[in-house]
Formats: C-alpha cells, structure tokens, sequence
C-alpha cells in the first residue's frame, strides 16, 4: 500500500471524529474507510460528514454512519489515458483497488498529470 493510501485510509471501526482530523490532514479532502483485510468500504469527504451532523448525527458514532458507498474506483495498473477522463469528470482522488477491492493506491489528477511522454493536445467532446 502506498504512502498516501495509508494516510488517507480509517478503519470502520474508528469515529467520525478520525475521519475528520484524516481528512483535515490531507490536502485532497477525503479518507477512505477500510475493512481490516484493506478492503474498501466507502468513502468520507467534508460534505459527507456535514450532512450527517446537520441530520442529528454525533461525531463519537462509527465512522461507517457517514460514508459514502457509492464510489469511483480504479483497478491498478489502469491506463493513464483513463485516469486522466475520470478526472475531466470532476474527480479529484480516485482510489486504486487491487482485484480482492483492497486499497492500494491514490491516484490523483497530479499523478496522472505528470506524463511519462509528452501530450501534445488534449481534448474532450
């Protein structure tokens, strides 16, 4: 697992209160909530955790109370060319799960950004 992937991955276990100070420490807003296996589970970003606490929601409840579960995720190894459309979709991390869905790495617009060839003209329709 990677560097930024452990930083930006809870336990479900953990309170919402860790999701928040994960996602404070991050540059990219989000945390992602990991069964022990390193299973992905969902996702938590400030919009997420808000709307719960506007709702009646603690910040001492499991962190699982408050995030998402409907994700865009990767597999590894996936195409830059790839990366690079999800993220002129408005993405901003994506993670990347290996094929038992555990997390093993963020990409994020920056990575795919940075080419390993030159790109010469990019376009969307």
């Amino acid at each position: 697992m990677s560097l930024l992937a452990q930083t930006l991955s809870i336990r479900e276990r953990q309170s919402i209160l860790d999701a928040i100070e994960c996602i404070e420490a991050g540059a990219l807003q989000i945390s992602f909530v990991v069964a022990d296996d390193m299973r992905l589970l969902g996702v938590v970003t400030n919009g997420d955790v808000r709307r719960h606490l506007l709702q009646g929601g603690r910040t001492d409840e499991q962190v699982t109370a408050c995030m998402n579960e409907e994700f865009r995720s990767v597999q590894i190894g996936v195409p830059r060319e790839d990366l690079l459309k999800a993220f002129d979709l408005g993405h901003n991390a994506l993670p990347g799960l290996d094929e038992h869905g555990r997390l093993v790495e963020v990409y994020t617009r920056q990575m795919a950004a940075s080419a390993e060839v030159p790109v010469l003209a990019r376009a969307r329709a």
